[in-house]
């Protein structure tokens, strides 16, 4: 597969064992190997979307039932398998934009089935039998999970909007959370009644809600009863913790992230011709060399007759060159 980095990473590698093999007296290491970078992010994704999952089936285990929780984690892989086939169909392949997508829309896929399920538990408890209970339960939500689910598609599609390279980069989430959502739909109002009718029993709780209720309610009444007062505190409020925070918190467009490679891109005296910019060249390396367990360098890699300014753009001059530098692997010690 020629699209896959980490493949072409592996054979490469073979490759190169098998050349050292038959010239042992070549010294012959690999530089600039992306796949690293790529397999550690496929891990932190994978394994983020796995301890989600954990979190999200234990806090439902906790705070609803047992039984509403299994029911629940049911519908999670058949929303990520069925999106997975239909990022495939349309031609899109599986990244570091696409599973981020994923990560944080695993909370909005079981939104649809913590509602619907808890309301078929309701009519249950309320001495329904279980097969009116799976269909009044899921019918009367129909149409707010509905309504609530095409409002947060709709909250993302504007995202497809972006033009230039950002454009290219993030348009892969709005769709990748439109298609897992409506997995998700499919799953609630389909799948989810079937597990619900086989699974859950009267009475069900882990934890007793009652308590919470009646607190909420006594301050639900104290808002009411005083409704100008609160809301006359509220819109003064608002405004003003809005302008605390907008003057203290730092804007910042992307985050700082370490990287392992630095590039110098140096520019000469015009005067200076392709011979004189390759001494001075050398004289940057040998410093680099000196201080290379110092300064944890894995490897150098100068080009001769080129600049590139900061913003990207490229130059073929005699009195220009690039020193790339990879350093080592980060580790605590270094």
């Amino acid at each position: 597969d020629l699209g896959n980095s980490l493949q072409i990473s592996e054979a490469i590698k073979t490759l190169l064992t098998q050349f050292k093999m038959q010239y042992p007296e070549l010294s012959l290491d690999i530089s600039n190997d992306s796949s690293i970078a790529i397999n550690d992010r496929l891990e932190t994704l994978f394994s983020n979307v796995l301890f989600g999952m954990i979190l999200v089936g234990v806090s439902m285990y906790i705070l609803i039932s047992p039984r509403l929780s299994f029911v629940i984690m049911l519908g999670i892989p058949f929303s990520f398998v069925f999106g997975l086939l239909i990022i495939q169909s349309f031609g899109f392949s599986l990244n570091l934009v696409s599973l981020t997508a994923m990560i944080f829309t695993l909370g909005i896929v079981v939104d649809d089935a913590i509602i619907i399920s808890e309301n078929i538990q309701r009519h249950l408890d309320n001495g329904d039998p279980i097969h009116h209970a799976v269909i009044k339960g899921t019918k009367e939500l129909i149409k707010p999970v509905s309504v609530a689910a095409f409002t947060t598609i709709f909250a993302f599609l504007p995202m497809l909007l972006i033009s230039g390279e950002m454009g290219l980069f993030t348009k892969l989430i709005p769709i990748i959370v439109s298609i897992l959502i409506i997995a998700s739909l499919i799953e609630s109002f389909l799948f989810l009644p079937i597990h619900a009718k086989h699974i859950l029993k009267e009475n069900d709780k882990f934890f007793n809600w009652n308590n919470i209720y009646d607190k909420y309610e006594r301050i639900l009444h104290i808002f009411i009863h005083n409704k100008k007062i609160f809301l006359v505190t509220f819109y003064l409020i608002i405004p003003i913790l809005t302008i605390i925070s907008y003057q203290f918190i730092r804007f910042q467009f992307l985050p700082d992230v370490d990287s392992k490679y630095i590039n110098l891109s140096i520019k000469l005296d015009k005067s200076i011709g392709i011979d004189g910019t390759d001494n001075i060249a050398k004289q940057y390396e040998q410093i680099l060399s000196i201080n290379k367990q110092k300064l944890y360098i894995k490897n150098i890699n100068t080009t001769i007759g080129l600049f590139n300014d900061i913003t990207g753009n490229s130059e073929n001059i005699n009195n220009g060159f690039i020193i790339s530098i990879e350093l080592e692997k980060l580790r605590e010690d270094n």
